[in-house]
């Protein structure tokens, strides 16, 4: 018994951390919480040639590595497809505070 009451606060302590990464506290554990960095999905019907936004009837596009991209026309949609890494921007993903 004497030794629960030397070792009291740190049980406690350990007892809250599992608790707390079990539940996905500060984006760790199994909370099963995922999400997309901004930086791995092209901007929503964004045509990367010309920067400007298409519209919703609009029906152009291309998919290149798995990411869909939207074409004002198919001039823009063509241009893309000869050289597309020249039009994709490439920004490192923000690291947040936690397990990344």
């Amino acid at each position: 018994m004497e030794w629960f009451v030397q070792n009291g606060l740190w049980i406690l302590f350990a007892i809250a951390v599992v608790l707390m990464m079990r539940r996905g506290g500060m984006g760790c554990g199994m909370g099963g919480q995922h999400h997309k960095h901004a930086a791995e999905q092209p901007a929503d019907k964004i045509d990367p040639i010309s920067g400007r936004s298409v519209g919703d009837g609009v029906q152009i596009a291309s998919v290149y590595k798995g990411f869909t991209y939207f074409f004002e026309n198919k001039e823009n949609r063509d241009i893309f497809e000869s050289n597309p890494e020249s039009y994709i921007k490439e920004t490192k993903p923000t690291r947040h505070q936690g397990c990344h």
